[in-house]
């Protein structure tokens, strides 16, 4: 008769070690709850000056943004009546006659007239469609004024008065009066109006602003922001600015690097420059010239001291409240001391809700007694209930994610990722089995670089083995090959362990599942994967199935390249997305040289071998962003999205090179060319894309008549 074994009980033993001292409940709580208010009041404190300040700077950038809106306004606005004025004049007809018949008198009457109305003006010039001065104040006549694209754009329109900033030479300005204007520099910025004279010229005003002190005195007089300074700038140079002592803008002080480069690029800025012991808060508008292109700026800016005092006379009331706030609190976590019950309270409640179905509930006791040791070991009884669950929940959604309605590609990523997460691993992939090669390619990856994985043969190395002997193979020792590092952003990391799972299905193999960790996996766990890698291999084949299917209704069923119907509804996706945003579309018309001498030479299944391997050619040569399809019987279309002429003819150039060191066996020693037609929009002017591609073909004649083996640019 058996005896039954004595065991000894199993006791859970909790002994405080010598240097623990007795600390109660209550005092704990006490402890812990003004611990928990102090910390935070004092992280307030010490951030409430740095958020006031930024709270404060925010507001007076704001400030500045609207009163530069304002300014740039006004700034226009001296030259709206001359442009009215001027443009009045230039549509009289006498203004037309006297310019026809260069009757300098009466041109010069007329500048007069307009010198009187608007004597801020410094250069008043009466110019022929000649481009030759025949009016101006001084009597100086006959020259031809370096007025760059003002002039040519004023006498091209012959429609509207343009006005615009410009940066004009300072002979302009020399050649009506030396002594007045020697102090300029080689460079005028300049505020032109421009009014064309049926025909006959143009009608010309122009002031400098490096003079134009009266023009800022006009914005800063407009300004409603305090110690705030308005300034005209023009790269590294202060052109004008209000004559003020506590003027931030000084002739003698830099501007900054950023605020210049700001200047060049014609770009707005916002930000601090140090100005003065504080600095200053500064915001820039460029100003552009009549192409468009950046000439100056105008710029606002106000001492950031005003800011700091102002901190600084409101920090005493912070400290005063914060002050007061902690002591309230500590007298509440007095009151609150006494209260012990409440983490067992919350254990309690926590066990409630467990019990009810929200497995999501969990503690959070830190009390450094017997409460925290209940909450923890509550929440460590929660998280394997919950784990539990989820790793169920996680076995169904990987199971029913055949039946989603999704592409192959994303049906299989997804796969991937679900047994990454479920595995817990930080990297695989899985390979597809190409019965024609014998080699397994990469279709998707998580954690690595799909470009970089490269195919496996059957039977070459572990992973081969695997897939050719169908047993689950192990490396725990991963040799540095770089391909299958774990990507962490810029970094990567070497796994510690891998594993190749054959993926099977009724009994033929179809594919490989890698799976990589960056410690070693449990041995309990390869059942799991066991498990996983079968059922990746029942949504692999249902993959692979639908992705058959879908690439018979858009891959031409000989070379494997997209069909005709599939470019044309790609070409009209690009084509809308150029049109829409701007971007380039370039279309590639290839066509065999000498194809039907070929096929009638060699018979029709060599030459299904010469198309077969043009298009394997095509492929390897463009960019995977761009397409490549089968357009008739020995014709092909490329599309490149985002191509402009030259890197389209580039492309071009490269494919027909490729294609020259293509050869096809038993042929003998045939060599194979291809001509190219090139059509690029908007390069080329065309309403739709029918026509992009009757340009490519047009092209595509014209390199084939041309002598062949060529590539001809629409």
């Amino acid at each position: 008769m058996p005896t039954a074994s004595t065991k000894s009980p199993k006791v859970h033993r909790v002994i405080w070690g010598p240097q623990r001292f007795y600390l109660s409940l209550g005092w704990k709580t006490l402890i812990a709850f003004g611990l928990v208010v102090f910390v935070p009041m004092a992280a307030l404190l010490l951030t409430t000056s740095e958020t006031m300040r930024h709270s404060l700077e925010d507001e007076i950038y704001n400030s500045l943004e609207a009163n530069l809106k304002v300014l740039m306004t006004h700034a226009q606005r001296p030259l709206d009546d001359v442009r009215i004025a001027l443009a009045q004049t230039a549509q009289d007809d006498s203004t037309a006659t006297a310019l026809v018949t260069q009757d300098a008198a009466a041109l010069l009457h007329r500048l007069r007239q307009l010198e009187q109305r608007f004597p801020f003006v410094d250069v008043w010039l009466a110019i022929d469609s000649a481009q030759v001065v025949r009016g101006r104040l001084n009597g100086s006549l006959g020259e031809h004024p370096e007025l760059g694209r003002l002039l040519q754009r004023s006498l091209a329109t012959q429609e509207e008065t343009l006005v615009s900033f410009d940066l004009l030479p300072r002979k302009v300005y020399l050649d009506e009066d030396p002594a007045r204007f020697d102090g300029l520099p080689p460079q005028v910025l300049t505020q032109a109006v421009a009014a064309p004279v049926r025909g006959a010229g143009v009608l010309i005003g122009l002031f400098a602003l490096e003079r134009a002190g009266w023009l800022a005195e006009r914005l800063q007089g407009l300004l409603t922001l305090d110690n705030t300074f308005v300034a005209l700038l023009q790269g590294d140079r202060l052109l004008a600015t209000v004559p003020i002592a506590q003027n931030l803008w000084a002739a003698d002080r830099p501007i900054g690097n950023h605020l210049e480069r700001a200047i060049r690029a014609g770009q707005l800025f916002k930000g601090r420059l140090p100005f003065g012991e504080d600095g200053g808060l500064v915001v820039s508008e460029p100003l552009f010239n009549t192409d468009f292109q950046p000439v100056a700026a105008l710029a606002l800016a106000v001492d950031s001291a005003r800011i700091s005092q102002y901190v600084r006379e409101h920090s005493r009331n912070i400290y005063l409240a914060m002050a007061l706030g902690i002591g309230l609190s500590m007298l509440i976590a007095y009151l609150a001391y006494r209260d012990t019950i409440t983490p067992l309270q919350a254990i309690v409640n926590a066990q409630h809700d467990f019990a009810a179905g929200n497995y999501g509930v969990r503690t959070e006791i830190e009390t450094k007694d017997e409460f925290e040791r209940l909450g923890a070991g509550f929440n460590r009884m929660a998280d394997a209930v919950e784990a539990h669950d989820r790793r169920l929940e996680q076995y169904n959604a990987l199971s029913s994610l055949v039946n989603l309605s999704i592409s192959p590609e994303a049906l299989l990523q997804g796969t991937l990722d679900r047994v990454i997460e479920i595995s817990r691993s930080q990297l695989g992939a899985i390979y597809l089995l190409d019965e024609g090669s014998n080699r397994l390619a990469p279709l998707v990856a998580h954690g690595l670089d799909l470009e970089k994985i490269g195919t496996i043969k059957l039977g070459e190395g572990l992973p081969g083995q695997a897939a050719l002997e169908k047993v689950v193979k192990r490396v725990t020792e991963v040799p540095e090959s770089g391909a299958l590092d774990y990507k962490v952003g810029i970094a990567s990391l070497p796994p510690q362990e891998l594993v190749y799972f054959p993926l099977i299905y009724r009994g033929e193999l179809i594919g490989l599942l890698l799976l990589g960790s960056l410690s070693h996996f449990p041995e309990d766990e390869f059942v799991l994967l066991e498990h996983l890698s079968r059922q990746a291999a029942i949504i692999l084949n249902d993959t692979v199935a639908q992705k058959r299917i879908r690439d018979l209704g858009v891959r031409d069923s000989l070379t494997g390249v997209n069909n005709r119907t599939h470019f044309t509804a790609r070409l009209e996706q690009a084509w809308g997305e150029a049109t829409r945003y701007g971007s380039q579309l370039a279309v590639l018309m290839v066509d065999i040289d000498h194809f039907r001498q070929i096929a009638e030479r060699y018979g029709y299944h060599l030459a299904d071998n010469v198309l077969i391997a043009v298009a394997r050619s095509l492929r390897k040569s463009v960019r995977k962003s761009d397409l490549v399809a089968r357009f008739g019987e020995n014709r092909f279309s490329v599309l490149l999205p985002h191509s402009d002429t030259e890197q389209a003819v580039a492309t071009a150039e490269k494919v027909r090179k490729n294609i020259i060191g293509t050869t096809v066996p038993q042929l003998e020693r045939e060599r194979i060319t291809i001509s190219i037609g090139v059509a690029s929009y908007p390069e080329i002017p065309v309403q739709s894309p029918i026509e992009l591609v009757r340009k490519a073909n047009a092209a595509l004649t014209d390199a084939k008549s041309g002598g062949r083996n060529r590539v001809v640019n629409a």
